[in-house]
């Protein structure tokens, strides 16, 4: 059976893009569908521009008929996150970061809400870094924290059980439990290793 992949939220009702039946690239959301206009926009805090190139980046902005009134009982939200424009397009502002392909498919790359500024100025994209650990062998899942009152972030890894104990083995070290094993400084050396 053919499988698609799209794009809208609960504030588009659900429509915004979907991939053509027989598009079977990876990591893409499709055109535009009939009752959605989308355009991305600057958003230069995060380093995203509709003139970058090759791929133009930017907020993505849903527009049309599809796209509800706003927030019930919460006007600031609203205010936030919905605008109309001369010709009377509601928009609705998503938080998303996308880049339009040379064919009109949209590809989501960010989130707006998981970029964090730190201290210095310096942007992190929680959801990049996370998705860079989680490349690691030894690690099931993860959460990162990030404070702009900081010059760093904080990670807490939760560690993959069966690979470790493999790694062990393999190595030829004992521990009575994996709470041992994971305060082994030797497990802590391969570990932090696999994650820079």
């Amino acid at each position: 059976a053919p499988i698609g992949q799209g794009y809208g939220l609960t504030e588009t009702c659900a429509g915004g893009s979907f991939s053509d039946f027989d598009d079977t690239s990876v990591g893409r959301v499709g055109p535009p569908i009939p009752c959605s206009y989308i355009k991305l926009i600057d958003w230069p805090e995060g380093g995203y521009s509709t003139t970058d190139s090759p791929m133009p980046r930017g907020e993505i902005v849903i527009g049309g008929p599809n796209i509800t009134l706003g927030y019930f009982k919460n006007e600031e939200k609203t205010r936030e996150s919905y605008k109309v424009d001369e010709k009377g397009i509601r928009w609705f502002y998503t938080g998303d970061v996308g880049r339009f392909h040379a064919d009109g498919c949209l590809e989501i790359i960010d989130r707006k809400k998981d970029i964090v500024k730190l201290q210095h100025g310096e942007y992190v994209s929680l959801g990049k870094v996370e998705a860079a650990i989680l490349g690691s062998p030894f690690v099931d899942n993860i959460m990162l924290y990030a404070d702009s009152f900081q010059s760093y972030c904080v990670a807490l890894v939760a560690v993959s059980r069966p690979a470790l104990e493999e790694w062990a083995s393999k190595q030829g070290i004992t521990y009575s439990d994996i709470s041992e094993l994971c305060g082994k400084e030797e497990a802590v050396k391969e570990v932090h290793a696999s994650l820079v």
